[in-house]
This record gives structure tokens, C-alpha cells and sequence, in this order.
């Protein structure tokens, strides 16, 4: 048998346990969707787990969809990142590829001018 642990009335299967909780929830005005807080979906997953009997099916089912789809957000973001982190790793690169281009031009050009070699390659 299963016991309500709100009411006390018992069940004779886990599932319809589960569906007379939803009664319960729908009066308290609770909600299963996971709030965007880590630390509260940690808080939510924990309290989940421990009262299994008292969820229905679908509403673990909801709660384990939830927390794979933000596990899923997260390591998108973070390739994300990682991208964009890596492309301006690469504009920098060829900046600086420019830069040195340029400063090699110039140093052409100082050591060819006329007044380098009047100076004595002093400059």
C-alpha cells in the first residue's frame, strides 16, 4: 500500500498515489518546471528524489527532461564561448601578423633611406 504523507489516504499502486498528489500541488499552487537558479534546480532535484512515490510519472518524467534540456543549455554555452574566445584568439593573431608585417616595411625603409646611411647606420 501507499500512504499520502499530506492526507493519509493509501493506494494500491504507486501511480495513482502519484495522480492524487497533483491534487495536493494544484491546491498549494506548486509547479514542476525547474526554476532558472542552479542552486534552487539542485534543491528541487534533491527534494524530487526523495519523495519519488509521490510524483506522477509524467512529473518526473518533466523534472529529468528539464534537467538534461539546462545540462544540454550549459555545455551549448560553453561551446559557445569557447568559439568566440578562439576567433578572437585568431583576429588578434592575424592583427599582430599585420602589425609585424608593417614594422618589417618600415625598418625596410629606414635602413634604405639616405639619411640612415649618411647617419652611419646609427639610427
Amino acid at each position: 500500500m501507499f500512504k499520502c504523507r499530506e492526507c493519509g489516504k493509501e493506494f494500491g499502486d504507486w501511480h495513482a498515489l502519484g495522480g492524487h498528489m497533483r491534487t495536493h500541488r494544484a491546491r498549494k499552487g506548486k509547479s514542476v518546471a525547474l526554476p532558472t537558479d542552479e542552486g534552487q534546480r539542485k534543491e528541487l532535484l534533491a527534494q524530487a528524489l526523495g519523495r519519488l512515490s509521490e510524483l506522477s510519472p509524467q512529473e518526473a518524467w518533466q523534472i529529468v527532461v528539464n534537467w538534461i534540456m539546462d545540462v544540454y543549455r550549459q555545455e551549448q554555452l560553453r561551446g559557445e564561448t569557447i568559439q568566440a574566445y578562439r576567433l578572437r584568439l585568431q583576429d588578434s593573431e592575424a592583427r599582430i601578423d599585420a602589425i609585424q608585417s608593417e614594422l618589417r616595411k618600415l625598418q625596410q625603409m629606414v635602413t634604405g633611406s639616405r639619411v640612415y646611411k649618411e647617419a652611419g647606420n646609427q639610427l
